[in-house]
Order: C-alpha cells, then structure tokens, then sequence
C-alpha cells in the first residue's frame, strides 16, 4: 500500500480505471450470461459434493471412473475415490526416491485400468494394486498436465517440456509438434485409436513416428485453440476462442458458437451419449451444446460451486461430473421431466391443456385466463378477449375435429371458440356452470363433466345426461373411450361408469367398494381402460374382467391422480410426490403368471419431477404430435420425453466394501472360496456393502437374508448389516438391490464360518471320551445350547425394537408428515383467496405459520426416531445442517467447526435427542436476542465425551449474570447436568455470548 501511495496520482488513477472497467465488463458479462441463455438447472439436477459429504481437498484437477463402480478424484494434492457411499482418500505407498505422491490428471483405459499423473510421478492401479513409475523409469520431474491412453496399453502423457511415450514401464521422450515448447499440449485419443495432440501453434495428429499437422475452417482463422475432446462415433471436437467444431473422416462439421462470456478460455472438452458437447473452462463455468444449436450454461450462480472447471468424466448412467479449482466436485444429472412455469411467464396454476399445432399450446389456468405457450414462453392467448382474460379460472380445453375450441370454465360455464370468438354456452344446456371435463370421441360428440354430472352434445344440441341414462347427479373427475369406442366416466365417491348398449352402467372392481375414490381414467391401446384410485392404487380393465394393482405387485403409490399411456407401450402413473412408468407387457406378465411383481420405474423431485397434478380436471395430461407427454401441474406445464429415457433399468448389483469382526476390518472375499472364519468370536459381524455403480445410491433400496435362517427383509436405505449371538456353522448373507422402485438385482453373498467351541471339537471330544464321563459333556451341552437360546431371543426383542422404530419414523414420515404437508398447502391456497377478509386471512396465516412449524418439529423427531442416525458421525452432520437452516432463515452467518474425521460411534436416540435441544436453544437464543449477524457452531470429541460451543458476535448479556434467568439460559444447564455434563455461558457487553457445554458419552461408550 505504501509503494503504491508513493506512485504518481496519474498512475494511480490509470489502475484505478483499469480495475473498474475490468469488473464492469465481467458484471455484465455474467449478467448478460444469466440473462440470454438458458440455465443447466431447468434441464439437469447440480448436486454440489463438498467437506460436508466427507470430500476432502477441494480443488480438484482429474477426475476418472472405473469399472467397478468408483468415481476416482485428483485434488492438486492427493487422490481420493467415492463409491456412493462416502469417499476415501488413498494412500499411495511410495518409496521415498520418488517423494511425496501429488495427484494431478486421472485416466481410465479400456482394461479397467487407472491411471494418474502427478508431480514427477506416474502411476496404474491393476487389480487393487498400485505400480508407481519416477525418475529412474523415466518420469521427468515436473508436472504430468495430460494423459491418453492408447488400446495397446500404451499410454501418452505431456508435461511443460515435451511429451512421454510409456510402453513396457518405461518412459521414453517424444518428438512433439513445434509450438509444444511454449507450454503443456493437451493429448488425446479418439474412438479409432488415433492420438491428437493440441497447443499454442494448432492442432496434430500422431502418423506412424511423426506428427501431421491438421488445418482448422476457415471460419477459425487467427482464433487461438482453446481445448480438444474425443467425439462419439470417431473424431475429436475442438475447441477455438469462439467456437468449437467436430472433425471426422478428414472433414470438419458445422461449428457451434461459444457463449458470450466464456470466449477465449481454456476449457475440457466431454461428448456425452445423448449427444451434447460439454465444454469446462478454466475461469467460465460450463457450458452444454445441445444436439442442435440450443446452448446451456451453469455458472457459480447458476448451479456450481466454482466457475473454474478442471475436468469432466461420465459415469456409466450418464451424469456429468464436474471438478473445480476450490469448489469442490458436482454431479450434473439429466432431469427426466421439463416444467415451465413462472420463468416461463405464467402466473398461475395450469388446470389443462390441448396442442394447437405442432409446438403451440393453449392452456387453461387457475385465475390467469386462457394461455398459450410456444417456443418455451407463456404468452395471454390471442383469442382469449374479455370472456376468458385474466381472472377467468378455465377448468378444461379441447380442439375438436373441425379446429373449434372449447373452454370449460370455473362458474362461468362453457365456452365455445370458433373464428377467433369465444360464444357462451347456457348452463341449462350441459346442467351445470361448473365445466371440468371435456372429451370428443371418435363419432365427433363432445362429451362434458361438470359438477353436476355429464352432458353430451350430438348433431349441434346438448343433452344433459341423468338417472335414465345411468350417470348420478356426481362431480365427474374423468372422462375417457375405450379400444372400442365405448365412453367411461368417474367420480370420487360415487363410483365408475362405462357406457353399455343404451346407457351407462356402474363397473365393479373386486376388492373395491363401488363408490371408492375414483380419481382419474384414460384409455389404452389394447382396449384396457387404465384407472387411478386413491389410497389404493391402479386399476386395469380389460376384456370385462377388473384388477387392482397395489402395493403386493410392486405397484408402491398410495394416490393415482393422473394415469395415461405413451406411444412406446407404457402406462404413466403420477400420485403427490412420484411417478411410475410401467410397460403394458408388465402388467400382461403378472396377469398371465408368468411374473410376480410389475417391472416399475419410479421418477421423483429428483429427477425433476413437480409434484401433484391438477386433480379432478379433464385432460390433465395430453400426448403431443411428437410423443411427447404433457401434464398440467400446480407449478406449470411439464413434459416428459419418454423417447429419451431408458426403457428397462437393470438393477444394481451389490459390492461388499469390507467385514469387521473382533479382528478387525478386513476384505470380503469373493467366490466359492472366499469364507470369513470369524475364530473365537460369538457371531458377532459387520458387514458394509454399496452399489456396484457409484451413481444410483440415492434410488436404490435393499433386502437381506442370512441362510440357512429366514427369508427376505427390506434394510430400507442402510449399507451395513450386523449379526451376533449366532450359533457355530457356516452362515451366508445375501444383499441384492433395487433402483428406482423395479426389479431386484442378483443377489451377492458373503459366506462366513463360525467354528465350534473348544469343547464341540473332535480332538477335543476324544480326549474328553478317554477321561471324563459322557454324562459331564451332556451337561455342559445342554448348558451352553440353554445359553445360546436366551441370547437369541434377546437378539430377537432387539430386532423387533429397531423394527418398529423404523416403521414409527416411517409412518411419522409419510403419513403424518403428508398430512401437515396438505394442510400447509391448503393454507397456502386460502392465504391467495383475493375475496377473504382481513381478520380471516390473518388467522389463516397464522395456522400456516404453526403448521410450517410443526413440519420441521416433525422432521427433528423423525430424524431422532431413525435408528439408522444412531451414530455419531449422523449427529454431527445434523447438528451442522439444523444450524445452517436456523441462519439461513434468521439472516444470520453460520460458521461450522466440525470434526474432519469421525467415528461411526453408536449413540442412542434420547442422548441425540437431548444434544439436538441443547444447540437449538443455544442457537434459538442466540439469534433471538443477540443482536449480532454470526452464528458460530464448534464442535469436538473429547476424552469420554463431546464438546460443545456455541457462539455469537451480539452485544453480550446485558448485565446478566452467566447463571441467571435470561434468555432460557437455567433451562440449558438443566439439560446438561441432567445428561451427566457441564455447562458454562460466558459474555461480555458488547462481545458477544459463548455457551460451553460437555457431555459424556452415554452407556459407557467409548
């Protein structure tokens, strides 16, 4: 600062402009970013990996997947691997010529081996083994920047000197392509086996035992070449200053612009199997290049930790992981389900919707009227006019045969569209001014649920369809036409109706009651007639006979709210929080016999999903002319392209990660031959598993069995499974897993042999033959086998103890925590009610207020209940993210101090309990009467206990003593000294107030 005062006012002032204009131009950069091109996020979910899901180092530099199932991560300083599970750093046993080991760049060949560069090193891990190469095999010591391995198993690597060849562990130098001198070329090898090689003078490509030089378009001339990757089907796309382009077969493609604000960075280059091109720059953020010309961006405020992206990797589901400098790592997942809404321009709920022409649709709205959405954006329709403006609440909207339209309207009854103007239709034509259902079949008679039941309009007059004609006085919730042309109708609580020769008739469905809660219809190909019960399931009527499909065929969804099949052969089934597809042939299989469970894709928030449809509203989902489904929902209109997705998930199979016993941890052997002998223990074994592809672990769920014991058991979402008490033998687990709610998977096994006692052995036995009476062995038989019994049946109560702490945080979760969820969202709704007065509505708000409340008391009990957050690296984890979200919701800074490493100490559920109040009061008081804007929460293990505290940078305690009545300070220590611990509360006016606290260990835990 002083040097700098010392300069001339002038030069100061060019510095000062300088700085000034440099960050103007990168606000408006990035805003003009965020501003013109569409975000990553509406089309993939970014989950940032950081210290919180045990990551380590943050700036990671190579990424890498394996075969086995492992995500392998080079962070500048170590490397490290995840599994699904959680992540491990490796360590590198080197010798001490070679130093210590930095990881810089990761590369997988086509044997499944990995292969990483670092500082003045190189290494390949072949079969759980690593094989490190230094100076004396040829590794020169600076940097490995680039790796490309060749088929032959030749690998290629280049460093700020020049490039590496490596063949048979020996490291040669190359000749590299002139400009290579000015820096580090990045290498690469495409499907076709070639080596490319970029750097500052352009691009080559290794002939024989030389370089041949590649000329770029024309289009490119005096751009700088920013980046290159290998492309699918044979060629490499190459990146330039402004624009990238693919090369194969000796010609180039047509280019793609880059996005304005990433010109000129470097970048890594990814082509993923759905045909985007990704690029990572090193100080941009990352950009996707759709199929066409359609461009994607995510950025540190849209979506990723870090603008400053070192490497990219696809996994074998086809996620997109991304490593940055100091941001830590973030997995990009292809959302199945699209939904615009209020970035769209829409302003209200969508109720239904019918395709104009291809890509143009009109959609009716809860209170915004007639819309129609083209090209991504919500626009108020063209014909909308005074009758179905802004306020109007349209229910249903159809287009028939001729191109007329039809809009059936909340108490406004229903409108007829035709030559751009809207005529209304007499309520005592269709009986009712409540419209929700409109369908046309196949004769052109347009059909019309209302909230008083069905009308029908034939050769230009409506006719109101009542007792006579076999359709109640109901409010009708679907409409719907068989294979055979036959029309169907249902209502909640009164039942499900198929037109028959003259009039409609009441379909039975066994196991139902005739009035059940009849949610939704729709028709199928095959002449079945697809229909949603609620609490229930789905129910197939097909050739006169009716089936409900529930829980017992695999079929996991309380509330069918919407059903409809797709062009590709199968049935979507959308209730409050999921949505199942199941292939027709399925449901064929389970009538037939020939299986036993439906093969089910469940799809959820996490795949985009939006939530509940509009219940009750006819058409609520719609093919559209490319076969694409559309759904109208409470946050927009979403499509789903099922062209695009998977049509069978195979399961995951099941990988052991290691078994622990009184010996410690060790490796589960594979095979026929691989038996654990547990030797002198009691039974007692731990054994820890996860998926075989690292990606699926957030859709996959397990059950286990020990033979030659019982059968099956779901071990909901745990990764590891504990005997104990068993008697001698030999014992075989079995785990196999499922994703996203299909089939099972081939289960894996782990066999483990537990010996006899010492007295059960037969040398043993001989010498007690030769020297002791028989009846001395029967004797201690029978005590020993007495023993075991009792030991068994108390492994049994304690089964049954965890078994139905999971089923009550279960039922807290879903049934309880539904319900405070629905009222929640009903007084959301009532809160928007423009005509409720003003003390009403503040009681309403109120009710909202203690509801939200007790959604996330409830979440605190469910966590505390779990007996799968029974350990101590849970509790911490928790402690941090209850903070965060008090903070967050105070305005408040959290500062976190969390343990690095810790222990999977077991930990009861009342002690939790009693920690978790302990923090929350402190936090609670903290941001209630602090006055400060920090928030800091620390804690450590301790010998024979936990510490805790809690800090803020408010204005102290006002005079107050540490012990006094202020601020529920008393009720803090209570809980403390009621938990065998101490607390102490020091503050100081205006310095802020610390609250210190520890707490033993319960039970004697160590």
């Amino acid at each position: 600062m002083r040097r700098m005062m010392r300069q001339s006012p002038v030069r100061i002032v060019r510095i000062v402009a300088i700085v000034s204009m440099a960050w103007a131009w990168s606000w408006a950069g990035s805003h003009a970013l965020a501003r013109h091109l569409a975000a990553l996020s509406e089309t993939h979910d970014i989950r940032v990996f950081d210290q919180w899901d045990g990551m380590g180092y943050l700036a990671v530099s190579g990424l890498a997947a394996t075969p086995d199932g492992r995500l392998w991560i080079a962070t500048f300083r170590d490397l490290a691997s995840y599994d699904g599970i959680g992540f491990q750093r490796v360590m590198l046993d080197a010798p001490r010529s070679l130093g210590p080991v930095q990881a810089q760049v990761l590369r997988c060949d086509g044997e499944g081996r990995l292969w990483m560069g670092g500082g003045a090193v190189m290494g390949v891990l072949e079969r759980g083994t690593w094989r490190l190469l230094g100076s004396e095999d040829g590794v020169p010591r600076a940097t490995i920047r680039s790796l490309a391995i060749r088929r032959s198993g030749e690998a290629w690597a280049s460093w700020a000197g020049g490039v590496l060849r490596v063949r048979g562990w020996r490291c040669e130098p190359m000749d590299t392509p002139p400009g290579s001198e000015r820096g580090a070329c990045a290498l690469v090898v495409d499907e076709l086996d070639r080596l490319w090689c970029s750097n500052a003078r352009g691009l080559w490509r290794r002939d024989g035992e030389g370089w041949v030089p590649e000329k770029g378009p024309t289009r490119v001339a005096g751009q700088g070449l920013c980046g290159i990757g290998a492309a699918r089907g044979g060629g490499i796309w190459v990146a330039w200053e402004r624009e990238i382009w693919r090369f194969r077969e000796g010609a180039w493609g047509e280019g793609k612009e880059r996005p304005q604000g990433m010109l000129g960075d470097a970048v890594t280059v990814l082509e993923d199997r759905y045909g985007g091109v990704w690029l990572g720059g090193w100080a941009t953020g990352l950009a996707r290049f759709g199929p066409g010309q359609e461009v994607e961006v995510a950025t540190a405020g849209l979506g990723l930790p870090n603008n400053s992206v070192t490497s990219l990797v696809e996994d074998g589901s086809g996620n997109i992981w991304v490593g940055s400098n100091g941001g830590a790592l973030a997995r990009v997942r292809r959302l199945s389900f699209r939904v615009f809404g209020a970035g769209s321009g829409l302003g209200a709920t969508v109720n239904s919707m019918v395709e104009e022409e291809p890509g143009v649709w009109m959609v009716g709205t809860h209170g915004g009227g007639l819309m129609r959405w083209r090209n991504g954006m919500f626009e108020t329709h063209p014909a909308a006019g005074r009758e179905l403006g802004d306020g109007v609440v349209v229910q249903a909207v159809l287009r028939d045969r001729r191109g007329e339209f039809w809009a059936g309207t909340f108490k406004g009854g229903l409108m007829h569209g035709r030559d751009g103007r809207w005529t209304a239709v007499s309520p005592a034509e269709t009986g009712a001014q409540i419209i929700r259902a409109l369908h046309e079949d196949r004769a052109g008679r347009l059909w019309v649920g209302t909230a008083a039941g069905v009308a029908v309009r034939e050769e230009g007059r409506f006719r109101v369809l009542g007792d006579a004609d076999g359709i109640p006085h109901m409010v009708v919730h679907g409409l719907g036409e068989d294979a055979e042309g036959r029309m169907w109708a249902c209502g909640m609580g009164y039942g499900l109706f198929r037109m028959g020769k003259e009039r409609f008739e009441r379909v039975p469905v066994p196991g139902l009651d005739e009035r059940q809660r009849f949610a939704c219809l729709a028709g199928g190909r095959d002449g079945s007639m697809w229909v949603g019960v609620l609490a229930e399931g789905l129910v197939r009527v097909k050739e006169g006979r009716a089936r409900l499909y529930g829980r017992e065929a695999g079929l996991r969804v309380g509330d069918a709210m919407a059903v409809a099949e797709d062009d590709e052969g199968h049935v979507w089934i959308w209730a409050q929080d999921r949505c199942l597809r199941v292939p027709v042939a399925s449901f064929d299989a389970v009538e037939s016999g020939k299986a036993s469970r439906l093969d089910v894709r469940m799809f959820d928030r996490r795949d985009g999903f939006p939530g509940m449809p509009r219940v009750g509203f006819h058409p609520v989902v719609t093919r559209g002319g490319d076969g694409r489904l559309w759904w109208a929902t409470g946050k927009g209109l979403a499509v789903v392209d099922v062209k695009g997705l998977p049509v069978r998930v195979a399961a995951p199979g099941v990988a052991w990660r290691w078994a622990k016993d009184e010996a410690g941890m060790r490796e589960v052997l594979a095979g026929p031959g691989g038996v654990l002998a547990l030797g002198k223990t009691r039974g007692e074994l731990e054994l820890a598993f996860r998926p075989d592809r690292f990606d699926g672990g957030e859709h996959v769920r397990y059950e286990a069995r020990l033979l030659p014991h019982g059968g099956w058991q779901d071990v909901f979402n745990v990764h590891r499974l504990t005997t104990k008490d068993l008697r001698p033998g030999t014992y075989r687990m079995e785990v196999r897993a499922s994703e996203r709610e299909g089939e099972w998977g081939a289960p894996s096994a782990a066999t483990f042999e537990l010996p006899a006692p010492l007295w059960q052995q037969e040398w043993f036995a001989g010498l007690v033959v030769l020297g002791v009476a028989g009846a001395a062995v029967g004797v201690a038989r029978r005590v020993s086998l007495r023993r075991i019994q009792r030991r068994m049946r108390e492994m049994e109560r304690e089964t049954m103890l965890e078994r139905e702490r999971t089923r009550i945080s279960q039922d807290l979760h879903d049934d309880v925590g539904a319900g405070v969820t629905q009222v929640a969202l009903l007084l959301e709704r009532a809160c928007r009610v423009e005509a409720m007065p003003v003390e009403a509505l503040e009681r309403v708000r109120e009710g909202l207020r203690v509801a939200r409340g007790t959604m996330g008391s409830l979440d605190a009990a469910v966590w505390a209940v779990n007996p799968s957050n029974d350990t101590w690296s849970e509790l911490v984890g928790y402690l941090g993210q209850m903070v965060v979200e008090f903070c967050g919701n105070a305005g408040f800074r959290p500062v976190l101090e969390l343990p690095e490493q810790v222990a999977d100490r077991p930990l009861g559920a009342e002690w939790r309990h009693h920690v978790v109040l302990i923090v929350k009061e402190a936090v609670n008081n903290a941001i209630k009467h602090s006055g400060g804007t920090e928030v800091r929460l620390r804690v450590a293990e301790a010998e024979g206990g936990m510490e805790l505290e809690i800090s803020d940078d408010g204005m102290g305690l006002h005079g107050q003593e540490p012990g006094g009545d202020g601020n529920g300070l008393t009720n803090l220590a209570s809980r403390a000294r009621a938990m065998g611990g101490r607390l102490e509360i020091q503050g100081r006016e205006g310095r802020g107030t610390t609250v210190s606290a520890f707490v033993p260990w319960p039970g004697g835990t160590t």
